[in-house]
């Protein structure tokens, strides 16, 4: 409608006449005060619901970027865990701290060159952490993720040996907080 309006005011213009030869050009109507307000409230409003939307989004990426962190440090930190306890021989029960917080497992394996190999996961400053032969080998969670929770328990059924891991892996972007927990399994296969 103002679009409508201000057209039909722009191409119904009259030319002022003068003694110069210069034109000047005048409209014969303008916008009103009150059509003026409601323009602006209409553009106010838009201008809001866009500002929400954005700030849905950016909320959005930020829950999506904790996932993610979480997601990584979980999923790369236990597939090592996991293939590393089915390639053991045993665990070292009398070096490692099972059933309780904060967990650690010492793990009896071989290296590349068939020769024995310790393996040890541990938390150090919420980080979870791999020794090879008690040489610190680094992190296995991502700096911005931190380890509240690792237990670690022994399953023996007779015929086979294993380990149950209980992992809580908790992350903070701003006032966005995530913690997720998660489990696996693992059997040893020289124990079957």
């Amino acid at each position: 409608m103002f679009l409508k309006r201000l057209i039909k005011n722009a191409t119904s213009f009259s030319p002022e006449k003068s003694g110069r030869t210069s034109r000047a050009l005048t409209f014969k109507r303008g916008i009103g005060l009150v059509e003026g307000i409601i323009y602006i409230a209409v553009l106010a409003i838009l201008l809001g619901v866009v500002v929400s939307m954005l700030a849905s989004i950016l909320q959005s990426y930020r829950v999506v970027k904790l996932v993610r962190i979480i997601e990584q440090s979980a999923s790369s930190s236990m597939e090592r865990m996991v293939r590393e306890i089915r390639d053991a021989k045993s665990i070292d029960g009398a070096n490692s701290i099972l059933g309780s917080h904060p967990g650690k497992l010492v793990i009896l394996t071989t290296d590349e060159t068939g020769g024995d190999q310790t393996v040890e996961f541990f938390i150090q400053d919420n980080v979870l952490r791999l020794k090879e032969d008690g040489v610190d080998k680094g992190p296995l969670t991502v700096a911005s993720a931190s380890v509240t929770n690792l237990i670690f328990r022994e399953v023996d059924t007779g015929i086979s040996k294993g380990v149950k891991i209980e992992m809580t892996v908790h992350a903070s972007q701003g006032d966005r907080v995530r913690t997720d927990n998660f489990y696996g399994t693992a059997i040893l296969k020289e124990s079957y």
